[in-house]
C-alpha cells in the first residue's frame, strides 16, 4: 500500500525497488572496490635487469668474455638474481600495511519510487523507474603500527642481504669460469704436445724399421719402438678426454647449453709464436 499503519500514526513508507533492479544491479559501472597501494618506500635495490638467457655456442675470446657471460647466464648466477628478486618482493610486501591506500567506488541501480508516501497523488503510486548513480573516493593511512613497520625493516634487511649474496655468487660463479677458461688452454697445450709426441715416436719406428732391414739394428729395437707408439697413442688419448671433460666443465660454468661444444682461442700461445716468428 502506499501507507504504512502504525499506532501513532501514518508514516512514510520505504522507496519501492523496481523488479528489475536486482538484475540491473549485476551490470554496475563498478562492480567492486579498486584498491590501490601507493608505494612510497623504495626496498634494497637489486639487480633489476633480467638475467640474460645462455647465448648461442661461440668461441672465446679472453677471459674477460668468459667472466661476463659466467656472470650473466652462469645457473648460480640465475638462482642467486632470482632469490634476491624474491627476496625485494617479499619487503615490498612487508611494506603494504605502512602505506595508504585508495579506494575508489562507484555504482549504478535502477529504482523506483512511491510517489504517495511523499504527498503526490495520482493514479499510481509508483514512479517510472529512474537511474542512481553513486561514486566515492576513500584514503586509509595506518599512523602508527610498531609490529608492521618491525616486520617491513626485517623483510628489507633480508632483501639487501640477498643482494649482496647475489653479487658474491656471480662473483664466484665467474671466478670458476676463469679457472675452467685456464684449463681448456692448458688442455688445448698438452693436447698439441702429445700429437707431436705421436708423430715424433711414428717416425723413430720408421727410422728403426729401415735400419733394421740394413741390419743396423736388432729386433729388439724394433719392439722398443713400437711400444713407444703405442704409448704415445696412449697418451694422445688421455689429453683429448681431458680436453673434452675440460671443455664440457667450462661450458657448464658459463651456462652454455650442454649439447653445444665450447671453443676457446688460445691467448696465452699467440704471443709466444708470435715471438718465436720474429
Amino acid at each position: 500500500g502506499a501507507l504504512a499503519h502504525s499506532p501513532i500514526g501514518p508514516h512514510p513508507a520505504p522507496t519501492m525497488l523496481h523488479p528489475e533492479a536486482v538484475l540491473l544491479a549485476r551490470r554496475r559501472l563498478a562492480a567492486g572496490t579498486l584498491t590501490l597501494a601507493l608505494l612510497v618506500t623504495r626496498t634494497p635495490a637489486v639487480a633489476q635487469a633480467r638475467p640474460a638467457t645462455p647465448e648461442p655456442a661461440g668461441p672465446l675470446t679472453s677471459v674477460a668474455d668468459v667472466i661476463r657471460r659466467a656472470r650473466e647466464a652462469a645457473p648460480a648466477s640465475r638462482i642467486a638474481f632470482r632469490s634476491a628478486r624474491l627476496a625485494a618482493r617479499a619487503a615490498d610486501l612487508a611494506a603494504v600495511p605502512l602505506l595508504p591506500f585508495l579506494s575508489l567506488d562507484a555504482s549504478a541501480v535502477r529504482q523506483t519510487l512511491n510517489l504517495a508516501a511523499f504527498g503526490f497523488p495520482g493514479p499510481s503510486a509508483a514512479s517510472d523507474p529512474f537511474s542512481v548513480y553513486a561514486g566515492g573516493v576513500r584514503v586509509q593511512q595506518a599512523l602508527l603500527d610498531p609490529a608492521a613497520w618491525r616486520r617491513w625493516q626485517a623483510q628489507r634487511d633480508s632483501a639487501a642481504a640477498a643482494a649482496g649474496d647475489a653479487d658474491a655468487g656471480r662473483d664466484g660463479a665467474a671466478t670458476v669460469a676463469a679457472v675452467r677458461f685456464y684449463q681448456v688452454l692448458a688442455a688445448n697445450a698438452t693436447l698439441d704436445g702429445r700429437l707431436a709426441d705421436s708423430a715424433l715416436a711414428a717416425a723413430i719406428l720408421s727410422d728403426v724399421e729401415a735400419r733394421r732391414r740394413v741390419g743396423q739394428v736388432t729386433d729388439i729395437d724394433v719392439t722398443r719402438a713400437r711400444l713407444g707408439v703405442l704409448a704415445a697413442a696412449a697418451r694422445l688419448t688421455d689429453a683429448r678426454g681431458a680436453r673434452e671433460q675440460a671443455r664440457l666443465d667450462l661450458g657448464l660454468a658459463i651456462g652454455a647449453p650442454i649439447d653445444t661444444v665450447t671453443d676457446v682461442i688460445d691467448v696465452l700461445r699467440a704471443p709466444v709464436e708470435r715471438g718465436m716468428a720474429t
